[in-house]
């Protein structure tokens, strides 16, 4: 259980008048730091990332299927930075720090070279389609 929700259990069921214990919420805290020296770092989840860049870009909410997605195939070129944990594919901070900014600054033209790009040419993809599909030959 998170430490905040610990917390806020512990808040909620004190009957009214009660004092803060303030020894308990000492040793929820040090627990918590032992458990984040010891554990190792599991990521952001989807459902994290979508409410990052919902406050960091605005605009509408995205959703964890919308942020997965920009995981698997992207926007517009940029590709989140992913991993898996289990069955779960979870990304990082400073991932979604360096994608938010590749989209920043896309408008002036240039991508940041730490982040994973996919060939946008529309004449590649053109070329693609009409050796696929036999409508013309390889240029």
């Amino acid at each position: 259980m998170k430490l905040l929700d610990r917390l806020r259990r512990l808040v909620e069921f004190a009957p009214p008048g009660t004092l803060v214990p303030v020894d308990a919420l000492r040793k929820l805290l040090e627990e918590e730091r032992e458990n984040a020296a010891t554990a190792p770092n599991r990521g952001v989840t989807a459902e994290e990332a979508a409410e990052w860049l919902h406050q960091t870009l605005g605009g509408r909410k995205r959703k964890p299927a919308a942020v997965r997605k920009l995981m698997r195939t992207g926007y517009r070129g940029i590709v989140l930075e992913s991993f898996r944990v289990g069955r779960e594919v979870r990304t990082t901070e400073a991932s979604l720090e360096r994608f938010a900014g590749a989209l920043r600054g896309r408008s002036g033209g240039r991508v940041a070279e730490s982040v994973a790009t996919v060939g946008t040419d529309p004449g590649d993809e053109v070329r693609a389609y009409r050796i696929a599909y036999g409508n013309g030959a390889a240029d």
